[in-house]
């Protein structure tokens, strides 16, 4: 049993409300999850491109991306997809926007690592990138801003 403070209502602890789930809802969301999901496949494809011709045109950047290094496009392509799916599901919000932000720049990471001519530990440095972006990732999206209020007033 728990004992009221002074000045709560006599119902407390209150139970909150929830909407209930409309007809269309579950529909409504699937659409809108298969849509994020080519929107996203169309922004990577296309910023891999870029990746690409920019290697192509400007040799001073250190990118030794040719036709024959063509299967090490994969891992930075299966990275994104990995971790980008993450968007697909998540709830719009401040930490999506920030999280999509750094995500992106990550992914040029993983692009230019696979492709860079310099010397250093390739493979550590890719690993220790796409923890730091998961770890990042996983609070941003799962932060929500509803807070869920009780549905009394005080002093009533």
């Amino acid at each position: 049993m728990t004992v009221p403070w002074p000045g709560e209502p006599k119902d407390w602890p209150l139970k909150l409300e929830t909407s209930p789930v409309l007809p269309g809802e579950a529909k409504r969301r699937r659409t809108g999850a298969i849509a994020r999901a080519i929107l996203l496949s169309a922004f990577f494809g296309l910023l891999f491109f870029c990746f690409y011709m920019v290697s192509q045109i400007q040799p001073l950047f250190h990118v030794g991306f040719s036709d024959r290094w063509l299967a090490l496009s994969v891992v930075p392509a299966c990275l994104a997809a990995a971790i980008g799916a993450a968007f697909v599901f998540a709830r719009f919000s401040f930490g999506y926007l920030v999280g999509f932000y750094l995500f992106v720049m990550m992914v040029g990471y993983f692009w230019l690592n696979a492709f860079s001519v310099l010397h250093y530990d390739h493979r550590q440095a890719l690993v220790a990138s796409a923890v730091s972006i998961v770890s990042f990732l996983l609070p941003a999206l799962s932060i929500r801003g509803d807070i869920p209020r009780p549905n009394w007033r005080p002093g009533r």
